[in-house]
């Protein structure tokens, strides 16, 4: 009995694990390109977007974005309401499958105004409603 209290718990506490990290995508990026220096340090900013959309049934969730601090490579969205609730919806006519744009761009406080020194995106397809589920998702973007 004391096995099985020990492996239920153990299940458990992976399944939380597991969850903690569901129903998020996290954008990474690369700046360490030429293109992106800039000799200013306050002020200067990176924008961060993301588009969600289900192709199969020709939704987009509402996009998100954010402005990160230049000391930053990443930042996590937390789409949980908005993907979960889509997944969740039973008007859908197919099984949802999600395509993730992400889109970074740096903007040097050096300039006046602020100029767009270098940025880039990614996409990821083919993303389905278990693997927000269960996985985080991750795009990485290199800046140009």
């Amino acid at each position: 009995m004391k096995k099985i209290i020990i492996l239920f718990s153990i299940v458990l506490f992976s399944a939380a694990m597991v969850s903690a990290q569901a129903w998020h995508a996290k954008v990474k990026w690369d700046a360490t390109s030429s293109n992106c220096n800039c000799d200013a340090s306050i002020g200067s900013r990176y924008i961060v977007f993301l588009q969600i959309t289900d192709v199969a049934n020709n939704y987009a969730i509402p996009p998100l974005s954010v402005f990160a601090n230049i000391d930053e490579t990443e930042y996590t969205f937390n789409v949980e309401e908005a993907v979960k609730g889509h997944c969740d919806d039973l008007s859908n006519t197919y099984p949802p499958n999600y395509t993730i744009y992400a889109y970074v761009g740096f903007w040097c406080a050096d300039t006046t105004p602020p100029e767009l020194v270098c940025n880039g995106s990614n996409t990821d397809t083919g993303v389905s409603c278990f693997d927000f589920g269960s996985v985080l998702q991750t795009i990485t973007v290199t800046l140009n």
